[in-house]
């Protein structure tokens, strides 16, 4: 690898090089605001050297390039800095072109051309001398013809009129002035070489410092960067492309989903190319193969956010699921939509498994239980059903009985819970889409006349009414009688006090006979949700309370507490993460799989001594501390030691790790560990069978 100080005219002006931004590199998208500062210290730059002098340059950051594979002379790849090579070549076609329109000055002969043959166009090919990604080729390209070719909703273009924009004030009389200040910016040139240096370790290090980078950009790179250019166009036009196009802006988000779906566990949202990375390294997993796998679940990704699997009865769930926005199912919906694409299990039973999960998410809405422990949840949902489909109990049947029988924090909301969230919930201050879902599923009730409920209120043609007003009129404080402060209070949000109008303006807070007979009012209503409504002659706590337990019964109806007849067998194995609670005493384990990869072990011992091992190959330094401590680490430091002593086994050059100690302090010790790491005790999983002795 080789740095060099060098100017941009000098780069462009090597007519021996075209240069070329290779398709895994993200598309061009520097913004007005970064177009805006380039020319700034262009205009600076320039009024400094009126003042100096002497030249002065001004550092324009660095540019990684890298010889182009296969023995393709003239021609070279930049792994990093496109985005301001390509933003000083629009600035200078767009000088060319306000000089050739007459609308910037010119008092140096041959301008036009000397700009074009030594910095836009390669001499010797005739060619262009920058061939930006495939995406924006074109709109790049255009802008050296006819403006009525120009693609005006490429960034590329919108840039140019940018340019162009600031050049028409331009403040001085020669064009050569800012020419010149483009030929004093300076950059640091990193050369690589083909085969020798790794360009992926380079990126890495350049993008550690914060430039604006996605996941999902850099998991790209890594993909195709390391390929030869043939390769890189092939697999970025059959797969990556089709993975963008099917994640419709959303693709490091799906990226963590898919890992998560691999992983049975979730990755911070940014360290998505970390744990790629180490899922592919770890798993030996050949590139086009990985490709392949991801671009199936791109397409039941765009599935599932469309509703359009190949089973209509899924399909009508799905819609209402899409309504609550819940990214954390996506993990669990993948793989059970994969599961159904793979024809083990049938469209009935595939539409009732999510009407179990639509019904398992709602409840614990109107609950109000607690949605951390769902990301974990979620993860393993599918494999903990897997593990006990047999003959005898199919996907359905298992799936009912595992997500009805748990008591941690991932519980189903019994009846008799969901029934008293509606004498508890203030539905009205219910976020927005929870508040669309509920009153699209009443007043629809999962029929096939379905209104378009969640539309209508998000464009305000329908919104909530308090049928009992939020402001009491002497009228209704008479009406309610002498306690309608307090049931006023008790009711005023409560979903019995709720429904649904196309006129909340004329309602006001009219009273309810007024309400049921003006014009347009509840007795002409056309919602199923104000059948009730309109049989009464009054709205008093006895209507609340009779509408109250006719929702409960309701929404007994539409979200079902699951059955199932699946019987724990007597031999049997179990897998529990680290953090969820499970008493490992009495089990013996058979497995555990730490960050992805499983390991098979026979013992807990074994168990303990290999995870500190995997610890210590992450980082040594923290091992190290603990071997070295002597009261800082107070519960750690007394397993560690640099020697081998009684009860210590060996775990790296002058680690031991003591081993005489029962299940529970192991794996207390591990998590204490994992906790020194940063790392999630769910990131381990133990599988364990029922000791027989």
């Amino acid at each position: 690898m080789q740095g060099n100080k060098e100017t941009i005219a000098h780069f462009l002006n090597n007519s021996n090089e075209q240069i070329i931004v290779p398709v895994y590199q993200r598309n061009y998208s520097w913004k007005q605001s970064n177009c805006g500062q380039l020319y700034d210290d262009l205009m600076q730059n320039i009024e400094s050297n009126k003042e100096s002098t002497q030249s002065l340059t001004h550092f324009f950051g660095s540019v990684v390039e890298e010889e182009w594979p296969n023995g393709h002379n003239g021609q070279i790849m930049i792994i990093d800095g496109q985005q301001r090579i390509t933003s000083i070549s629009i600035l200078l076609i767009a000088i060319c072109n306000m000089i050739d329109d007459g609308k910037l000055k010119s008092n140096t002969p041959g301008l036009v051309n000397h700009i074009k043959e030594n910095y836009l166009i390669d001499w010797y090919t005739k060619d262009k001398k920058l061939y930006p990604s495939e995406e924006d080729r074109k709109a790049y390209f255009a802008l050296f013809d006819s403006s009525e070719d120009f693609i005006e909703d490429s960034q590329i273009t919108k840039n140019y009129r940018y340019f162009c924009s600031r050049l028409a004030n331009y403040p001085y009389n020669d064009a050569q002035e800012i020419c010149a200040a483009i030929d004093r910016l300076e950059f640091i040139d990193i050369h690589l070489q083909a085969g020798i240096d790794n360009p992926q370790r380079i990126f890495e290090s350049l993008n550690s410092t914060g430039l604006d980078l996605t996941e999902a950009d850099k998991v790209c790179n890594f993909v195709l960067m390391d390929l030869d250019p043939e390769t890189q166009k092939k697999l970025f036009n059959t797969y990556w492309r089709k993975i963008e196009r099917k994640t419709e802006g959303k693709l490091s988000e799906f990226l963590r989903n898919y890992l998560t779906l691999k992983l049975h566990r979730s990755p911070k949202r940014n360290d998505v190319y970390e744990e790629f990375k180490r899922y592919k390294r770890s798993n030996h997993i050949e590139i086009e193969d990985l490709l392949q796998d991801i671009t199936k679940y791109a397409n039941y990704y765009y599935e599932l956010n469309h509703a359009q699997t190949s089973s209509d009865a899924a399909n009508k769930v799905l819609k209402r699921i899409n309504i609550l926005q819940m990214d954390l199912l996506k993990p669990y919906l993948l793989a059970l939509l994969a599961y159904y694409s793979d024809a083990k299990i049938n469209s009935d039973d595939f539409a009732a498994a999510l009407c179990t999960i639509e019904s398992f998410i709602f409840r614990r809405s109107m609950t109000e239980a607690p949605t951390n422990s769902l990301n974990k949840f979620f993860a393993t949902l599918h494999n903990d059903v897997l593990r006990r489909v047999n003959d005898q109990y199919g996907y359905l049947t298992v799936l009912n009985y595992v997500i009805t029988h748990r008591n941690d924090s991932s519980y189903f909301p019994h009846d008799q819970e969901f029934k008293d969230s509606l004498d508890t919930r203030n539905v009205y201050h219910m976020n927005s889409k929870n508040k669309e879902y509920l009153f699209d599923s009443l007043e629809n009730q999962h029929s096939e006349e379905h209104v378009n409920v969640v539309e209508n209120m998000k464009n305000k043609t329908y919104s909530i009414e308090h049928i009992m007003p939020q402001t009491l009129s002497d009228d209704w404080k008479k009406d309610l009688g002498p306690d309608y402060q307090n049931i006023h209070e008790y009711w005023v949000h409560k979903i019995a006090n709720l429904t649904l109008t196309a006129y909340n303006s004329k309602y006001s807070n009219r009273t309810f006979i007024n309400k049921k007979t003006i014009e347009n009012g509840f007795n002409n209503s056309g919602f199923r949700m104000n059948d009730f409504v309109r049989q009464c002659e009054q709205w008093t706590e006895t209507e609340l309370k009779e509408r109250n337990e006719l929702l409960k019964q309701e929404f007994l109806r539409l979200w079902p507490f699951p059955q199932s007849d699946y019987q724990l067998q007597s031999v049997t194995t179990t897998q529990h993460t680290l953090d969820d609670g499970f008493d490992f005493t009495g089990y013996k384990v058979l497995s555990f799989t730490f960050q992805g990869t499983n390991y098979k072990v026979k013992t807990w011992k074994s168990l303990f001594l290999e995870v500190v091992r995997l610890c210590y190959e992450i980082n040594p330094s923290i091992i190290y501390d603990l071997v070295n401590a002597t009261k800082t680490n107070k519960g750690l430091y007394s397993n560690f030691s640099d020697h081998q002593g009684l009860y210590f086994d060996h775990v790296a050059d002058g680690v031991y790790l003591l081993t005489k100690n029962n299940t529970w302090n192991k794996l207390n010790i591990i998590k204490k560990l994992l906790t020194l790491y940063d790392i999630d005790s769910s990131e381990l999983t133990i599988e364990c069978s029922k000791n027989t002795k």
